[in-house]
């Protein structure tokens, strides 16, 4: 099992998008079943661009990050799906 980090030359949304998503496969593949409920329950450490990533695992987004990004309306943009699913992926989130 490899360990989740962050890739370091990427912008800081796709950054987070990314250990996001490692991570959630890890929880997966160490309880499948979602039967640990102290699993959840992680410590994360972090400085500078390590602690902003860091941050918005736990944190949750809202539609305050697309809102800095664009006026308009997610669902309203017209984007190609595989975009539009990066766009959400990085902008919305909850721990």
């Amino acid at each position: 099992m490899s360990k989740p980090e962050y890739p370091t030359g990427e912008p800081f949304l796709q950054s987070a998008s990314i250990l996001r998503h490692q991570l959630q496969q890890l929880h997966h593949q160490v309880d499948p079943y979602e039967a640990d409920d102290e699993l959840s329950e992680a410590v994360f450490v972090g400085r500078s661009m390590g602690g902003l990533i860091s941050k918005m695992q736990v944190t949750e987004s809202e539609n305050d990050i697309w809102n800095a990004i664009s006026k308009g309306r997610f669902d309203e943009v017209v984007l190609e799906s595989s975009v539009r699913r990066k766009m959400a992926e990085a902008s919305f989130f909850q721990p």
